[in-house]
Parts: C-alpha cells; sequence; structure tokens
C-alpha cells in the first residue's frame, strides 16, 4: 500500500470516527459544553499531521474534551 493510499484511509478513519463518536444537537438542547472527556488518537508517523489538524478543531468545537 502506498503513502498516498494510507493517508486517503487515515482520512476516511478519522472521518468515520469523528461522525460516529460526535454527539448530535438538538434544536434547543444540549450544546458542546455538556461533552467532556479524553481522546486518544494513535498511529503511525504518516497520519500524525491528519490526526493532529483533525484533534484541534475538535477542541475548537468542545473544548471540555481533551486529545492527546
Amino acid at each position: 500500500m502506498t503513502t498516498a493510499h494510507k493517508a486517503m484511509m487515515a482520512v476516511a478513519m478519522v472521518g468515520a470516527l469523528g461522525s460516529a463518536c460526535a454527539p448530535t444537537q438538538q434544536a434547543g438542547g444540549a450544546g458542546s459544553s455538556e461533552l467532556s472527556g479524553t481522546i486518544a488518537i494513535d498511529g503511525s508517523s504518516t497520519v500524525f499531521p491528519i490526526s493532529e489538524a483533525v484533534a484541534e478543531e475538535f477542541q475548537k468545537l468542545y473544548p471540555n474534551v481533551r486529545v492527546t
């Protein structure tokens, strides 16, 4: 598998993980301040830049969640 294929797979997995784990907001309901905890990301150095960018954007939406 080439590096490009690995990168595409990583993006797909991060997207799937994010959509599976992200809470849904209901109209007039729960906000991002209710979500808390820790998410640990692990993987190869080739996907680190992608994981880091996704983690930074996630933490902007959910500041009470620590992503390592």
